[in-house]
């Protein structure tokens, strides 16, 4: 449990960051509370990639108080199982196991769907932004549970990503109320290129994180 009901930054816990959700927005810590698992973009193991990202300065405070009702961890190194890191947050906080989600950026991205085919860990849903892939997956009969991938606009239409977005419609088109293909081209074409598209995790017009949240394997 939290050592005060002030919520903010555990720097602990894991090689990385948890968000401890403010006491004013989930009422009290005894109650099992949702786990976002963030993957950062760049480097894997790097913490000056993870301290540049937009969602961890948005965790911080630096874009004004999260209003976060979740757990969100932000490991720095993710070489290793996310399992290991999922098992010591729930060592620590009340998580709900059958509300923990993943999400990354770029590389992250790419990992966090490693993470969901390869983990021990049942995720209740994932979010792949700019999702760095022209490969086939092998997971597709494994997915039990919403998916989703973001592209930014000037994207949209190179042949690389028009070869991964027809294997995603492919794939989508197995189960269309559980797997989802969202193009960030669609709001206003403000996310046009690799770095803003970062900023979708603190967009008004997409609330990424209160819609992994609200997830649930049951």
């Amino acid at each position: 449990m939290p050592t005060d009901d002030k919520g903010g930054i555990d720097y602990s816990t894991i090689d990385g960051y948890v968000y401890v959700p403010h006491i004013q927005d989930v009422g009290s810590y005894d109650q099992k509370l949702p786990l976002i698992i963030y993957l950062h973009g760049g480097t894997k193991n790097s913490r000056g990639e993870l301290d540049s990202d937009v969602l961890t300065k948005y965790m911080k405070g630096e874009y004004g108080t999260p209003k976060v009702k979740a757990y969100v961890a932000m490991p720095s190194s993710y070489s290793s199982k996310i399992d290991g890191v999922v098992e010591k947050i729930k060592a620590k906080y009340n998580i709900d196991e059958n509300r923990i989600s993943i999400t990354g950026y770029s590389t992250g991205a790419y990992n966090a769907a490693l993470a969901f085919e390869n983990s021990k860990t049942k995720f209740s849903a994932c979010i792949c932004v700019s999702y760095r892939t022209d490969s086939v997956w092998s997971w597709q009969d494994k997915v039990d549970c919403p998916i989703v991938f973001i592209y930014e606009y000037y994207l949209s239409n190179s042949e690389k990503v028009r070869r991964a977005k027809k294997l995603i419609e492919q794939f989508v088109e197995k189960d269309t109320a559980n797997r989802k293909v969202y193009t960030v081209n669609t709001i206003d074409g403000k996310y046009t290129d690799h770095g803003t598209i970062q900023k979708v995790y603190i967009a008004n017009e997409i609330d990424i994180l209160s819609w992994l949240a609200n997830q649930s394997r049951k």
